[in-house]
């Protein structure tokens, strides 16, 4: 079961850090062609540009930079706003996609700091900066997608003839076997998906911060000291170090060390000043939060209902009143939510 709000496929490891990178570079012949520009042309041509840049940076899961789309895209040109106009026009009729400005966490910490001098003197609260940073995320309705994730038996029986060697005679290992799940839609990478939900939950659950040796000593006790991949993968399996040092270079989780943390003060630090920063012998003690790429692909609400309805378990069709029961487990996960809302710290934080 995948958190309802998170439509994106599961972080992979990349292997080939060393890709040529060329792909990621637009038409030079274009960009040397023009000038300042910023005709209608000039517009559509930078706007696919930027599509192709951005879903290359997606499929790579890195973060796209404003730097990056100055350099690549708007070189010789200001007219930014109109080109990711025309951009969004385009991920969204074309792919169902939109490009998403991340949240600056610095921005955020000072905002809170800030709350109460701000309630204080009645100065309006200006708008959260962002960080100049974008990824790409879907916008199709999540009834669509969940449906689209719907077992069908003539899709299964289908991709069970499309895998079924043509020799009877060839033997196929089961762990070369290709998963087949009958859907439209294919989960991809179940397994790290559900590692990625785990660890935001106890994350979120923890006060929305949790402690390095914490962490691991409960995934450990899950039995998740290394992350299954499928045989989609080129990679079978990671170990735990290595997914979370994904997770972090992909934005999903964020790091900071207890001494940092401290430093802050505020409620968020409560929690960090009852450790020490570091074990006695020089070694620094991190703390583990939510990325800016978890709340802007998955969000707090989404990882909520995912850990209520796992701990609810599914509703039981079988029986008399199947009306009055879904009812009845609707108001124990809405129940549940608010319970993981008052743990978090406070209400869990709505998904835009």
């Amino acid at each position: 079961m995948a958190p309802r709000r998170s439509q994106r496929r599961a972080p992979v490891v990349v292997d080939d850090d060393d890709e040529d990178d060329r792909s990621m570079d637009v038409d030079q012949e274009d960009q040397e062609g023009d000038g300042a520009g910023g005709g209608i042309d000039d517009i559509s041509r930078r706007a696919n540009q930027l599509v192709r840049l951005a879903l290359f940076y997606e499929q790579k899961r890195m973060v796209l930079k404003r730097d990056e789309i100055t350099k690549k895209v708007m070189t010789g040109s200001k007219s930014f706003a109109p080109v990711l106009k025309s951009a969004q026009d385009i991920l969204s009729n074309t792919f169902g996609f939109e490009l998403v400005e991340l949240k600056n966490r610095n921005s955020e910490e000072a905002t809170e700091e800030l709350d109460e001098a701000r309630k204080a003197t009645g100065v309006k609260k200006k708008g959260a900066s962002g960080a100049k940073s974008y990824i790409v995320r879907s916008k199709l309705n999540t009834a669509i997608i969940e449906a689209a994730h719907e077992t069908d038996e003539a899709i299964l029986e289908a991709e069970a003839e499309d895998a079924a060697p043509d020799d009877d005679d060839v033997t196929v290992d089961e762990d070369d076997t290709i998963p087949q799940y009958g859907s439209i839609i294919a989960p991809h990478e179940p397994g790290a998906a559900g590692a990625l939900s785990v660890i935001l939950a106890l994350v979120l659950v923890s006060g929305r911060c949790i402690g390095d040796a914490e962490l691991r000593s409960y995934l450990t006790k899950l039995r998740l000291s290394n992350i299954a991949f499928t045989s989609r993968s080129t990679t079978r399996s990671v170990p735990l170090d290595t997914y979370l040092q994904t997770l972090l270079r992909q934005g999903y989780l964020d790091r900071m060390s207890l001494a940092d943390a401290s430093k802050k003060g505020g409620a968020k630090a409560g929690k960090s000043k009852r450790v020490r920063a570091d074990d006695g012998e020089g070694v620094v003690k991190y703390e583990w939060r939510w990325g800016s790429r978890a709340h802007a692909e998955i969000g707090e609400e989404g990882i909520a209902e995912f850990v209520a309805e796992f701990m609810i378990g599914p509703l039981d069709e079988e029986g008399e009143g199947g009306g009055r029961r879904q009812k009845e487990r609707e108001k124990k996960v809405e129940k549940m939510v608010q319970g993981i809302g008052r743990a978090a710290g406070g209400g869990l934080a709505e998904f835009k």
